[in-house]
């Protein structure tokens, strides 16, 4: 028993030696992956093989256990304070929320007026952006909860991973804006295999950005799961199934510059230089509640002392 103990110890020693021989930025990348990899193959699994709609009740309770775990809510109790960390703040003051909100909400209209621009200039790949996406003789209501469940599965699982774990620690080693462009480069690679990716590549990256950058500012990952959840719902419904709608507009090369398209390039200027401007806010509060946070621990370090010296006295 003792020798099994022995070399469970040096078998524990030496993945961990190995493990610190990896760059951080490889280390950051492989465990971001990972904590957005469990949940997703969690919802895979659930999906595959449990029908629904018992699928649905085990996924909302995989969200709860997932989000309880990696929210630092529950053991094992040497590391709650670093996945705490890593989850960004779940309280926000209401200032914050409001302008977080704002931000999201700016954030799902950039990415779908940026779609329906780049489907204005180069033809909609219909094939490739709906395939495997087939909802079939279900009914409505199973589509709408699966819908729901599977946005919420990317919203949830991919900002926790990328925008949290990932993000978070790279942020404090190299700044704010290489940790935001790492993980948006990743987002991208993480992506290839998706069919429907090959016409919105660059998009991805940007849009990775913009998610990452409402992360930071608002050092939450409320307000990017629930943007992402928002997209990933036009997404399953409209843009990679056409359940709301198939989309039939012509190119611009074809029918040239109408109404609808200056419509969409006002709306998605308007909203990217409002998200950025929201963002700026979002970080000026960020700074004034650090401010107000030291300041509150200066004055109770110095009570502490006035105490100390005061009982000191009194001897």
């Amino acid at each position: 028993m003792e020798r099994n103990d022995e070399m469970k110890n040096h078998t524990d020693q030496i993945v961990i030696r190995l493990w610190r021989k990896i760059p951080v930025i490889i280390q950051v990348i492989i465990i971001g992956v990972i904590v957005c990899e469990i949940g997703i193959v969690g919802w895979l699994v659930t999906i595959s093989f449990i029908p629904a709609p018992w699928s649905f009740l085990i996924m909302i309770a995989i969200f709860w256990l997932y989000w309880r775990f990696f929210s630092g809510q529950t053991r094992p109790v040497r590391a709650i304070e670093i996945r705490k960390k890593y989850f960004r703040k779940i309280k926000l003051t209401q200032n914050v929320w409001k302008w977080s909100l704002v931000a999201a909400v700016l954030l799902v209209v950039i990415i779908q007026s940026a779609l329906i621009l780049t489907f204005r200039l180069i033809d909609f790949p219909e094939e490739t952006f709906t395939i495997g996406i087939n909802y079939g003789d279900y009914p409505l209501w199973a589509v709408i909860i699966f819908i729901i469940m599977a946005a919420l599965e990317a919203g949830i699982f991919e900002e926790v991973g990328y925008r949290g774990y990932m993000q978070t620690p790279l942020e404090q080693r190299y700044g704010p804006t290489i940790g935001i462009m790492i993980v948006a480069f990743m987002f991208v690679i993480l992506h290839l295999h998706q069919v429907w990716a090959a016409p919105v590549l660059f998009h991805l990256f940007v849009f990775g950005i913009l998610w990452g950058i409402l992360a930071y500012s608002s050092n939450s990952l409320l307000p990017g799961i629930i943007s992402h959840t928002i997209v990933d719902i036009f997404s399953f419904s409209y843009w990679w199934s056409g359940l709301a709608e198939e989309y039939a507009v012509r190119t611009i090369f074809e029918i040239g510059i109408d109404i609808s398209f200056i419509f969409w390039v006002i709306i998605f200027g308007f909203s990217f230089l409002s998200f950025l401007l929201v963002a700026y806010k979002l970080i000026q509060l960020r700074r004034n509640d650090s401010e107000i946070l030291s300041l509150n621990l200066h004055l109770e370090v110095q009570s502490k002392q006035g105490k100390i010296i005061s009982g000191e006295v009194r001897r």
